[in-house]
């Protein structure tokens, strides 16, 4: 009976969604507004559109439109793929800090730092499905794992693929409150209350996924560490890596789009407090990552690459130049400092929070793309690798869908507290 009345009330909003958005009403509307505003919508639409147009070409033709070859399997995607992981570990942070460690100043961007995890896990697959080439295929993951004797598998991937999944089910929960406080689905009891029940829960949801998040954060570097045929990744340390740098990036990634949304919509309902506490121990644990790659760099350099007989210089060539690793470095300090010295204004906030999230993705970007390019043999050459058009459209369209689906989640559910910071008291 219940499930009746969601499954009605469903189709009567969409129904009243499609009776009044037309497209000459859409384009009005679009044109109603400021030129910088109207050029970026448009811009997105073609976006979006090249994002269609090139998933067909991908999916029905194959992975013949891409700059993938057999020596450089990974492509754009991967780094979008590992990159969301790593951004999304702000809703398994966050919420681990506030639930479990009760550190109250942070309630107001529980909800923002889930919605920001539960899109980046949900568009995470999207990037894998288009990478792997075999769409149809994605499911044999889940029914013809790589298990070893026993219950215990012997691939990383396999326990990463659970953990992720089950972890974006935990998402799914943890954000199930937000969505029955829309005033459309309050008006029923059944619907309050089981939202009142859940929230009741979360502590148990997020102490289950951090214990998830710790598993596979941890196995997609330990992955990648664990081939010591390539010299460029074999390495113990990326495992501890990958956790950190989760926790740091996600919860940077957390201040800046929730304080960026803000800005720009000319609302304030988060106190400057929750934002400069986040922001705090993001730059804290920043520090921790940046003490923890200059030690694993210099591990790499004069223990583990030697034992390929090759010299850490050496690994460094063409495009993939050792300035990845200065820039990524440089944006690591930065954000460190801005983000303990300098997080009472919202500029150096902001920029600490880009600077440590853009480090993170270099740091992904040198992972997959310098790692499939370095030589398992000192006598061949680097490969190299262009991404397509094909490849740029997905993933800006990734991306651009994950802006909108956070507009119009913020929009139409209480993600932010109810209560303008700027408007009458």
């Amino acid at each position: 009976m219940y499930l009746c009345r969601v499954i009605t009330l469903i189709v009567e909003i969409v129904r009243l969604a499609m009776e009044r958005v037309t497209v000459k009403g859409l384009i009005g509307r679009i044109n109603s507004y400021n030129l910088k505003t109207r050029v970026v919508i448009y811009a997105a639409l073609i976006i979006e559109a090249g994002f269609v147009i090139s998933a067909i070409q991908v999916l029905l033709g194959g992975l013949g439109c891409t700059g993938m070859s057999n020596h450089m399997p990974w492509a754009l995607w991967i780094v979008g793929d590992l990159g969301l992981i790593a951004l999304g570990g702000g809703a398994f942070f966050t919420g681990f800090m506030f639930y479990i460690l009760h550190i109250d100043e942070l309630k107001p961007l529980v909800n923002s730092a889930v919605l920001i995890g539960l899109l980046c896990y949900v568009f995470t697959p999207v990037f894998i499905i288009f990478d792997v080439g075999q769409p149809v295929r994605s499911w044999f993951l889940y029914i013809y794992p790589n298990w070893g004797r026993g219950l215990m598998p012997v691939s990383m991937m396999t326990e990463v693929a659970f953990c992720v999944l089950m972890y974006l089910c935990i998402l799914c929960v943890e954000f199930t409150p937000v969505v029955l406080k829309n005033r459309m689905l309050a008006k029923y009891r059944f619907l309050r209350e089981a939202g009142h029940y859940l929230h009741k829960m979360m502590w148990i949801m997020a102490a289950t996924g951090t214990f998830l998040s710790f598993f596979h954060q941890g196995s997609l570097g330990g992955l990648f560490g664990v081939l010591y045929a390539r010299p460029a990744w074999y390495g113990p340390h990326l495992f501890f890596l990958s956790i950190i740098g989760a926790m740091a990036a996600g919860s940077s990634f957390t201040v800046f789009v929730t304080r960026f949304y803000e800005i720009k919509v000319g609302r304030e309902s988060i106190p400057r407090a929750a934002y400069g506490k986040l922001a705090g121990i993001s730059g804290n644990v920043f520090l921790i990552f940046l003490i923890l790659r200059i030690v694993d760099i210099c591990i790499l350099a004069f223990y583990y690459v030697p034992l390929a007989d090759r010299s850490f210089p050496e690994l460094w060539s063409g495009i993939n130049g050792m300035y990845l690793l200065v820039v990524e470095l440089v944006l690591l300090a930065v954000s460190v400092v801005l983000l303990n010295g300098f997080k009472k204004r919202d500029v150096c906030m902001l920029a600490g929070a880009a600077s440590g999230v853009t480090a993170m993705i270099i740091n992904k970007l040198v992972l997959t793309i310098r790692g499939c390019a370095v030589p398992c043999f000192p006598w061949r050459r680097f490969n190299t690798y262009i991404p397509s058009a094909q490849e740029v459209f997905v993933t800006a369209g990734i991306f651009v869908s994950m802006v909108f689906l956070y507009i119009l989640a913020v929009k139409y559910l209480p993600v932010f507290p109810e209560r303008d910071l700027n408007g009458p008291h």
